[in-house]
């Protein structure tokens, strides 16, 4: 079977979340879990075609969220680190980071693009519209490491990748780009 290219397919994010919900089950204070998906089909809107998914964090006003860093702590190793590198040292948040970019925080947490279709810009393609939907005000923050493959080299390659879509390494080795791009910028 021939595999259709990117660029002859129409694409379609699909974004879910789930929740759960309980009256003795505590608030979220912002904090939510997204998956996207990525899909495309050539002439046949029924024959779609897996290309991609992102695990994504919504942390919303986590500029001011006394119990940001906390929520943060509780889910994994990353996302403290992640949490670490957008607070000042007081434990404030990095208030020239939200300045520029907005207050809530949308954190990548994996991106999965099939195959056959990378290096095609899809990861940046996902990420841009998932972000977008998901809060246009806010900052996208990252820590390119590929999953269980740390050597520096890919390490590398990775954040290259990321740079390439308008990411700066902010700190702590994590990247933060606003959440919609300025126009003009690819």
């Amino acid at each position: 079977m021939t595999v259709p290219s990117a660029a002859d397919l129409i694409l379609e994010m699909k974004l879910s979340s789930t929740r759960l919900i309980h009256p003795e089950l505590p608030n979220n204070g912002g904090y939510s879990t997204w998956f996207a998906e990525l899909r495309g089909y050539d002439h046949d809107p029924e024959n779609l075609i897996a290309l991609g998914s992102a695990s994504i964090v919504l942390f919303r006003d986590a500029r001011w969220n006394p119990g940001f860093y906390d929520r943060m702590d509780e889910v994994d190793a990353d996302m403290e680190l992640i949490a670490a590198a957008v607070r000042d040292p007081s434990g404030a948040a990095a208030d020239e980071l939200f300045d520029e970019f907005g207050g809530d925080l949308i954190v990548i947490d994996r991106v999965s693009i099939e195959p056959e279709y990378r290096g095609k810009g899809l990861s940046h393609l996902l990420v841009d519209a998932a972000a977008e939907a998901l809060s246009p005000d806010g900052v996208i923050a990252l820590l390119p490491m590929p999953p269980g493959d740390e050597r520096p080299e890919n390490v590398a390659k990775l954040q290259r990748h990321w740079t390439d879509a308008g990411f700066i390494e902010h700190r702590l080795g994590v990247f933060v780009r606003a959440a919609v791009r300025a126009e003009g910028k690819s």
